[in-house]
This record gives C-alpha cells, sequence and structure tokens, in this order.
C-alpha cells in the first residue's frame, strides 16, 4: 500500500483573493472582517512596510500578514480556521502572526508615550470652552479601566474572571481632551480591581505619567478621592437617569452635575468602541 503525502492546505492564491476583496469589495465587509475600514487597513499596511521595515516573502505579501492578525485577533478564530481562509500552513500562519505581532508591540511603543509638556500645558479646546474653564483648569486627561476578553489555559482561569464571569485582562488607559490616547497599562487579570491596576501602574511602570501639582486626572467612582486624581463625590447624583422623578441639583453642584459625567461618558465610549465590554 503506497501513501501519498498531500499538503494539508495548498490554496496560496486564497490570501490574495481574500485581501482583493477586502480592499476592493464592498466597506462593510472589510470592516467586519477586519474589525477597520478598506483606507485604514491599507494605511497601516503602508506604516507597517515603510516605517517598520517588514516585507513581503515568495508567498505571502504584508497586507496577507496583517489581514491574518487582524482577522485572528477581531474574531479570536484559531490557526486551522485561519489556514483554511488564507491558504496558507499553520506554521506560515503562525511565523507571520507572530511577525505582525512583533510589529504591533514597536508601533504601541511609538504611539502611546506621555507628552511630558501636556502634563503642564492647558489645552487649547479646554480654555475655549467656556463650560469647562476655568473650573477644570488642572484638568490633563481621563483615566479608566476596561475588560477586554481572553483565553487562558485552565488553572489560570480562576484569577482572569471578573465580576461578569468572564476571562478578561483589566487594562487601564488614559487619554487627553482630543481622545487619543497617552497611556496604557495592560496585563492584569479581570480579577483585579481598577484601584489595585492603578496602585501597580503607579508604583512599577517608570513611564507612568503622574499628574504634576496642580493637575489632576478626572477618574470614575471606581478610584479612590485623592490628590492627582478627581472622581465623582460619593452619594451623589450625577446621569441624568438619576433626577428623573426628583428634585433638580443644587446650584452648587450644577456644574459638577453636568461637566464630570460628560467626561467620565466620552472616556467610556472611547475605550470601549473596539470591544463592547464595560469596566
Amino acid at each position: 500500500m503506497t501513501i501519498v503525502k498531500q499538503p494539508l492546505c495548498a490554496h496560496t492564491d486564497r490570501g490574495r483573493q481574500f485581501v482583493e476583496e477586502m480592499t476592493h469589495g464592498h466597506p462593510d465587509q472589510c470592516h467586519f472582517l477586519l474589525r477597520m475600514r478598506p483606507g485604514v487597513f491599507l494605511e497601516l499596511c503602508d506604516t507597517i512596510e515603510k516605517k517598520y521595515k517588514m516585507r513581503s516573502s515568495h508567498n505571502v505579501t504584508v497586507k496577507e500578514s496583517v489581514a491574518m492578525f487582524l482577522h485572528i485577533c477581531g474574531h479570536n478564530i484559531t490557526q486551522r480556521n485561519a489556514m483554511r481562509t488564507f491558504g496558507h500552513s499553520q506554521e506560515t500562519i503562525s511565523r507571520k502572526f507572530h511577525e505582525v505581532l512583533d510589529v504591533m508591540e514597536k508601533m504601541a511603543m511609538d504611539m502611546f508615550k506621555p507628552d511630558h509638556m501636556s502634563l503642564i500645558q492647558v489645552h487649547p479646546k479646554l480654555r475655549s470652552d467656556k463650560h469647562y474653564w476655568p473650573y477644570f483648569k488642572g484638568f490633563i486627561g481621563a483615566m479608566d479601566g476596561t475588560h477586554v476578553p481572553v483565553m487562558v489555559s485552565g488553572r489560570d482561569q480562576q484569577r482572569y474572571w471578573n465580576r461578569k464571569s468572564v476571562c478578561s485582562m483589566n487594562i487601564l488607559a488614559i487619554c487627553n481632551m482630543d481622545m487619543l490616547f497617552t497611556y496604557i497599562y495592560f496585563g492584569m487579570p479581570g480579577s483585579a480591581h481598577d484601584a489595585k491596576v492603578l496602585a501597580l501602574a503607579m508604583q512599577g511602570d517608570p513611564n507612568f505619567p503622574h499628574p504634576p501639582e496642580g493637575k489632576y486626572y478626572l477618574v470614575d467612582s471606581g478610584y479612590a478621592l485623592r490628590r492627582g486624581y478627581l472622581g465623582p463625590y460619593r452619594q451623589t447624583r450625577y446621569h441624568q437617569n438619576q433626577f428623573q422623578n426628583q428634585a433638580p441639583p443644587s446650584f452648587i453642584k450644577k456644574n459638577l452635575t453636568v461637566v464630570i459625567p460628560h467626561f467620565d461618558v466620552s472616556l467610556k465610549e472611547h475605550l470601549e468602541s473596539g470591544n463592547g465590554n464595560g469596566g
């Protein structure tokens, strides 16, 4: 009996066809499968190729490699499923995935680093907004945590269970007045409280952007009220639905009632727009 060896997957044109459909097909299809619009995808590939010097191989282009990475991350699919979608071996899928992952780590280091001048200077948008200026003249950013689902091996799962019984990573993020991320601290299991994550970031990360004297971050009730971190007053109503069929807020609290929720809600929407998971 003769056994003829056959490649498990030998359709190398599938990956090119997939990328072609993403870049020239309906924009919603690219957004659904790769989690970004075609223009953004092409710009990302161009940046990876020119700035981070990633090169196409004989059988796999840079666009294919990036598409593999985004498709696996965006849909939590296995490498075996990606193998059938892109027509390459599991070894190729794994190797290209980690090549793009290495580039993403370098890109994150370049993008998410604190601008120390922004911790001192007043943002033009803040100074020109009569609703916030001069009441929040010390504001330098908004801080919150968000839970990102993760896959964890059996014995470590319990540490990553959050209060919604989902395995996740509790990620701390800071964004500025332009709604751009300026700092991210990741790696903490979902069972860790937001205050604990902040404490570890402050103590263990030399790049943590501590607020200077007279400046502060806006935070939610998950963090302790302390110098440099302004949160809502305890047992005080802020959100509009809390005033239904009840007395309106006093004049003294009126500004805080309007302003703090706006910053808090805007930040939450920005942090969760990519994954839809609350902190």
